[in-house]
């Protein structure tokens, strides 16, 4: 959640100029995509990545300073939405260029957008569906040690005190 709540943290714990600095370096990554390509789609798209790319380092730094929160604790969370978001992305490409000008282009990004959506859908359940079957399986393995360890342990009546 690195990215989501940094502006707001900035802003409680009293330092609104770094908030600003996020927002300058967003502007001047947007302004140069805007300059530096013609107004297409894709050259929009790149100034909105440019924008992330280059305003998420400071991002999290700023909230570091601000909060102590680690970069690791600030990107944890979203390595199962990336996985997903990875394969949606690979998915709508994969279907675009298997259907390429066969179909109007009307029809095709709706066909993307909806095969797009059912993988990443499909991503996050099958990627949760496997972190929650190995966090059961650690829980049950430290529950079974942990009930090996406590039965295998004298009480203080039996030890004497």
């Amino acid at each position: 959640q690195a990215r989501l709540y940094s502006l707001q943290i900035l802003m409680v714990t009293d330092r609104p100029q770094e908030a600003i600095a996020i927002r300058v370096t967003e502007l001047v990554a947007l302004a140069a995509g805007c300059l530096l390509g013609p107004a297409l789609l894709p050259a929009a798209i790149g100034a909105w990545m440019a924008r992330l790319v280059a305003a998420t380092p400071l991002d999290i730094w700023l909230v570091r300073r601000a909060i102590g929160l680690s970069a690791a604790g600030q990107l944890r969370s979203l390595a199962v939405p990336a996985l997903a978001t990875a394969a949606m992305v690979a998915g709508a490409l994969a279907l675009g260029a298997l259907l390429g000008g066969a179909v109007p282009p009307v029809l095709r990004l709706l066909l993307q957008v909806a095969v797009g959506a059912a993988v990443y859908v499909l991503s996050l359940h099958l990627v949760r569906h496997q972190l929650l079957w190995h966090a059961r399986a650690m829980v049950r393995s430290l529950a079974a040690g942990g009930a090996r360890g406590a039965a295998t342990a004298a009480s203080p009546a039996e030890r004497g005190h």
